[in-house]
């Protein structure tokens, strides 16, 4: 078993794709674009102007076990005056609790040599959204990441602790309740409220106004990084395939501040979401995760 620390583009790219492999019995997984993860984890993409990172691999005579990327983003730590790094895009195979922890450990003692006194796993907006912890066979939706269940122990195994929790209540989206939404975008309309979907084409144009609307509105929100322009132009470009280029995701009144919404082709279904929060202090770095819990 060797763990190695990843820096060529085909490296990277095959510590991607690896997820398929992970993931091949789990009808629910849906591949991402690994293109974009290797150019965020390479630092060309989402994040490049105040994040490092560095990506990790355990492989046994040629074949990987597992994988992980150690992030930290400078203007995160600044917001929330922490210092704190960040596990993502972890995947391991059934069946290797060693090559797990090892690799978990190497990805945190990383994160320590670049000045971090914590870490969380699996959750920073931006690069990951947090894991699976129930209804595993259920497809994601815009709000978590799937997973097997046995992460679930490979993750507190190698000391992380529950530090944030979210439930997502799902109702099914009719036509009665389109019908609403539609009479209260009429009648913020009707009040002079300018709706139109993002100009995808442009996405320089819209990043400003998206930065100053995101970074007010989650300013406190807990886990919230705060987003430059240049962020919020990769966001809008990454994003461009997922919404609903006929929806409207950005409004304005013409004596209010303007604010946002992002439809997304995820599901039929609605959800809200709410959470606790817990951490402990092991040993050689305060690790923490960020569990999502889907209940239909």
């Amino acid at each position: 078993m060797t763990l190695r620390e990843l820096h060529s583009p085909d490296e990277l790219r095959e510590s991607m794709a690896f997820a398929a492999e992970v993931y091949r019995d789990i009808p629910a997984w849906v591949p991402p674009d690994e293109h974009q993860l290797v150019a965020q984890v390479s630092g060309q993409a989402f994040g490049r102007a105040h994040a490092r990172s560095q990506t990790f691999r355990v492989e046994d005579h040629g074949r990987i076990l597992a994988t992980a990327t150690g992030v930290v983003d400078d203007l995160f730590n600044t917001h929330w005056r922490d210092a704190v790094g960040h596990v993502l895009f972890f995947e391991a195979l059934p069946g290797h609790e060693a090559a797990s922890r090892a690799l978990l450990d190497a990805t945190c003692d990383w994160l320590k040599r670049q000045g971090c006194t914590a870490a969380r796993v699996g959750f920073l907006y931006g690069w990951q959204l947090p894991l699976t912890i129930d209804a595993y066979d259920e497809v994601p939706t815009a709000f978590h990441s799937i997973n097997p269940p046995y992460y679930h122990r490979y993750i507190k195994d190698a000391g992380f602790a529950t530090e944030c929790g979210a439930v997502e209540y799902m109702i099914d989206f009719t036509p009665e309740l389109a019908a609403r939404y539609e009479q209260m975008v009429a009648g913020a309309v009707s009040r002079g409220v300018v709706m139109r979907p993002w100009r995808l084409s442009e996405p320089k144009a819209d990043a400003e106004l998206f930065s100053r609307i995101y970074n007010s509105t989650f300013s406190a929100h807990w886990g919230a990084p705060p987003f430059t322009v240049e962020d919020c132009e990769d966001l809008i470009t990454e994003l461009g395939p997922v919404t609903q280029r006929t929806s409207p995701p950005s409004r304005k009144h013409p004596a209010r501040r303007p604010g946002r919404c992002s439809p997304c082709r995820t599901s039929t279904r609605c959800s809200i979401a709410s959470g606790t929060a817990a951490r402990r202090v092991p040993r050689r770095l305060r690790r923490r995760s960020t569990p999502s819990i889907t209940a239909c």
